[in-house]
């Protein structure tokens, strides 16, 4: 239903100015079709002509460098948390073995662990 040419030109465009991987562009782009696509559907089902239903779809849809700009938008946006969620990851395991290293540089045994069952009551294990 999106062969028109005014869906094509607009998804060519806004192809031309997203950034970002191969497998994120083809996803977006199939996204917008699949919602141009069903909103041209919508339209002709109220008895709108294929080209003003396509004409309208891509109107409310916004200009090719509007999605562009929102699309990078989100992209930073998540690039950014995923950077603040490896930070705590690492930090965290870094805390760890710090407190591991400092508990085994004091020579105390693993709190979680039970004394050695050779060990008699009056004798010292080491």
């Amino acid at each position: 239903m999106a062969e028109d040419a005014g869906v094509d030109a607009y998804l060519v465009k806004v192809a031309a100015l997203l950034g970002g991987s191969h497998r994120t562009r083809t996803r977006l782009l199939d996204e917008l079709r699949d919602h141009l696509d069903d909103a041209i559907r919508a339209h002709r089902a109220q008895g709108v002509s294929e080209q003003q239903a396509a004409s309208e779809a891509l109107a409310r849809l916004g200009a090719p460098e509007a999605v562009a700009h929102a699309w990078a938008r989100r992209c930073t946006r998540l690039r950014r948390r995923q950077r603040a969620r490896a930070a705590v990851l690492v930090a965290t395991a870094a805390a760890a073995s710090l407190l591991a290293l400092a508990q085994h540089a004091d020579g105390r045994p693993h709190p979680a662990l039970p004394p050695p069952s050779h060990c008699l009551p009056r004798q010292r294990c080491n």
